[in-house]
C-alpha cells in the first residue's frame, strides 16, 4: 500500500497544528479568529509561547502549500499575474476613496449611498466591492456593504491606513517600472537615481530628493514610516544599552519634525542636531552611535560612505549599532515569513535601488568600510548589528 501523499500529509499537519492553536486560545478564553467585524485584530499569542507560535507558523506554511497544490501550476500562475493585480486595485480603490472610513462601524451602506458620498459610478463601486467581499475585505448583507475585521482595521488603525496609502499610491507604480529600470541600467551599480521610482516619476532624482520638492507626498511617506514604527517591537533594542543621554543626528527636515514629537518628560535627555550622514561627522567622543532603519534605504556603496564618514569621530572602543533587517537563511525561517522579508527587499529595490541584507552581506559591507571595524553581534531576533572601532 502506497504511503500518504503530500496533500494528505499537509492536511494532517494543518488539522493537528490548528488544534494546538485552537486549544491554546480556548484555554485562555481568547476570541477565536473571525472575519466578522467584531473579530480579534491580532492573534494574542506572545513570542514566549514558542510551541504555539511554531504551530501557527506550520498552519500558515502548510495551508499555502496545500492551496497551490490543489490549484495546480496553471491556476497558480494565473493567480499571480492576474488576480494579484486585481487585489492591489481593490486596496487602491478602497484607500483612495476612503470606503472603509465612510462605512459606519456597526451599520451598512447601499451601493447607491456609497456612490452619492464618493461621487463615483454605482456600477464601479459595486464591481470592485463585490470582488473585495470574496477576499474578506468587506462583506455583503441584504445587498448592502458592511465591515469585516480587515476593513475595520483600515478604518480605525491610522498606521495601517497610512502604510496602505504608501504602497498603493507610491510603491505600486514603482514596482511596475522596476524591471524596465533593471533593463535600462543593467551592468551598472544600483543608485537611487536609476530605479523604478525614478522612471515612474519621470525624474533624474532619487526618491528622497524628489519628495523634498513634493511636500504632500513627503508627508504621505513620513506618515507611513511612523506607521511602520508603531507596529514594531523595540524591546530588545531598548534593553541592550543604557540610553540615559541621547543625541539625535539627522537631515535638517527630519530633525525639525522630530523635535515636535519628543514627549516633554524626556526632552532634557535628547539633543537634535542637523547633519548630512554622507559628510564627515563632527561630533566626537560618543560611546555609542545608533543608526536605525537607514542602511536598507541605500546601496552598498552609499552604506560604506556612511560608515566611513563616522570614522574621524570614533574613539577606540566606540560602538556603532546598526538596527536594520538581518535576513535569515531560508532553512531557519518559515516560507511565508521569508517571503515578507524578500518582498520588502524588492520594495527597497523599486524605491531606492537598495536591499535587505543577510549576515554575510553585513560582514562584507562592514569589512569593506574599514578593517578596524570589529563585528560583535549580527542578527535576529533584535535585527541588531553591533560593531566596535578598534
Amino acid at each position: 500500500m502506497a504511503g500518504a501523499t503530500r496533500i494528505a500529509e499537509l492536511a494532517n499537519i494543518i488539522a493537528t497544528q490548528t488544534k494546538v492553536v485552537d486549544d491554546y486560545l480556548q484555554s485562555h478564553n481568547f476570541s477565536t479568529p473571525s472575519f466578522g467585524s467584531d473579530g480579534p485584530k491580532t492573534l494574542p499569542i506572545p513570542a514566549s509561547e514558542t510551541e504555539i507560535t511554531r504551530a501557527r507558523y506550520q498552519v500558515i506554511t502548510c495551508t499555502e502549500e496545500l492551496n497551490e497544490l490543489m490549484k495546480g501550476p496553471t491556476e497558480v500562475l494565473w493567480t499571480r499575474f492576474h488576480s494579484s493585480m486585481a487585489d492591489l486595485l481593490e486596496i487602491h480603490f478602497v484607500q483612495r476613496f476612503g470606503i472603509a472610513k465612510i462605512l459606519p462601524k456597526d451599520g451598512s451602506m447601499s451601493y447607491d449611498d456609497l456612490a452619492k458620498v464618493t461621487g463615483l459610478d454605482r456600477m464601479d463601486i459595486e464591481r470592485v466591492l463585490k470582488r473585495a467581499t470574496l477576499g474578506h475585505l468587506f462583506q455583503e448583507r441584504n445587498g448592502e456593504i458592511i465591515h469585516t475585521i480587515a476593513s475595520r482595521v483600515l478604518k480605525e488603525d491610522q498606521s495601517v491606513a497610512d502604510i496602505a496609502e504608501l504602497f498603493t499610491e507610491e510603491a505600486w507604480p514603482c514596482f511596475a517600472k522596476t524591471v524596465e529600470a533593471l533593463d535600462r541600467f543593467k551592468g551598472r551599480q544600483h543608485i537611487s537615481q536609476e530605479t523604478g521610482f525614478s522612471l515612474a516619476n519621470n525624474t533624474p532624482m532619487g526618491m528622497y530628493d524628489f519628495l523634498l520638492e513634493n511636500p504632500v507626498r513627503m508627508e504621505r511617506f513620513a506618515k507611513a514610516m511612523s506607521g511602520f514604527a508603531a507596529n514594531e517591537d523595540f524591546g530588545l533594542l531598548l534593553t541592550g544599552f543604557d540610553w540615559t543621554k541621547v543625541s539625535t543626528v539627522d537631515f535638517e527636515d527630519v530633525v525639525a519634525e522630530g523635535r515636535l514629537k519628543v514627549p516633554t518628560d524626556v526632552q532634557n535627555r535628547i539633543i537634535f542636531e542637523t547633519h548630512d550622514m554622507f559628510k564627515t561627522q563632527k561630533a566626537t567622543g560618543a560611546d555609542v552611535l545608533l543608526l536605525r532603519a537607514i542602511f536598507h534605504n541605500w546601496s552598498d556603496i552609499r552604506c560604506i560612505e556612511i560608515l566611513r564618514a563616522y570614522i574621524g569621530a570614533l574613539k577606540a572602543g566606540a560602538h556603532i549599532l546598526i538596527n536594520d533587517v538581518v535576513s535569515l537563511a531560508p532553512e531557519v525561517t518559515p516560507p511565508w515569513a521569508d517571503k515578507k522579508t524578500r518582498t520588502m527587499d524588492l520594495t527597497m529595490l523599486a524605491f531606492f535601488g537598495s536591499r535587505e541584507r543577510t549576515s554575510m552581506d553585513w560582514i562584507d559591507l562592514i569589512k569593506e568600510a574599514s578593517p578596524r571595524f570589529q563585528i560583535n553581534i549580527i542578527g535576529p531576533p533584535s535585527h541588531l548589528v553591533e560593531i566596535t572601532w578598534i
